[in-house]
């Protein structure tokens, strides 16, 4: 008899997977609290250092551009970047079924918009008025598409939430009134900074018509832009991120035994 070695047999490997389920809010809401942490951050800096900001409260635009404080607000700008694909994403997937082929071209349109004009904005910012190039034109550009873009995709948001307002649970009924106040305020400061804008400097001007004013209005505005993404999300129902790693584990090798037998005639 003659004994042959052992012969492996084919190796079999065993899938793990580990996943991880976050709801957009958690995400959204995490961002939003450490970028306005970071940005008025930057303010509290300002006030303490440089500033005397009860005779003079620099703008966001005028604290981003000042040497010092301008890579912090480019950080808080870059920061913000991650959480605005993400809002826009899930917004288009939760409206997408309920939307004319017009208002999701509007929808991807605007959105790519903003997500571009932010980091153009924050980095022209920084370098305005000191580069050869025409970087005010830039940032007043970006600024302008950044805040009109916005508008709209939070108009054609809002009216979709309007239109199947009956169909919201109690909860999100009272989070739709709570964000119609929301908008009302916004746009209300919208119209404001545009008028303390155009006045300041002129013969009516006022403790509310003035540089002082103008600087808190755009300061409430950054607030209720930095979180209004977060109050959206409410309404997305089962809007969750999943985090997933795959690995495969090898099982211990089998061997068998091949004998094979002579028969002497």
């Amino acid at each position: 008899m003659e004994e042959y070695q052992q012969v492996p047999k084919s190796k079999k490997t065993e899938i793990h997977t580990n996943s991880v389920s976050i709801s957009t809010f958690t995400v959204l809401l995490f961002f939003a609290a450490l970028t306005w942490i970071l940005i008025f951050g930057n303010l509290i800096i300002g006030c303490m250092t440089n500033f005397s900001c009860t005779k003079f409260l620099p703008s966001p635009g005028y604290l981003g551009c000042f040497r010092g404080h301008d890579r912090l607000f480019i950080v808080s700008c870059t920061l913000y970047g991650f959480i605005l694909p993400l809002f826009y994403s899930s917004a288009y997937t939760n409206f997408r079924l309920r939307l004319s082929e017009l208002k999701k071209k509007m929808f991807i349109f605007v959105s790519i918009c903003s997500s571009i004009s932010l980091p153009i904005l924050s980095l022209s910012d920084e370098v305005i008025d000191v580069h050869v190039l025409p970087v005010s034109f830039i940032y007043n550009f970006s600024s302008s598409t950044f805040v009109i873009s916005n508008l709209i995709f939070i108009i054609l948001a809002y009216l979709e939430l309007r239109n199947f307002y009956s169909a919201l649970n109690d909860k999100e009924k009272k989070w739709y009134r709570f964000l119609q106040g929301v908008i009302f305020l916004m746009l209300f400061l919208v119209v404001l900074d545009f008028l303390q804008w155009k006045y300041s400097t002129s013969s009516i001007r006022n403790w509310i018509l003035s540089e002082n004013g103008q600087s808190v209005s755009e300061w409430c505005l950054v607030t209720i832009g930095i979180f209004l993404p977060v109050l959206f999300s409410m309404f997305f129902r089962d809007s969750n991120l999943h985090f997933a790693l795959k690995s495969e584990v090898a099982k211990k090798e089998d061997t068998f035994d091949i004998e094979l037998s002579e028969v002497n005639s």
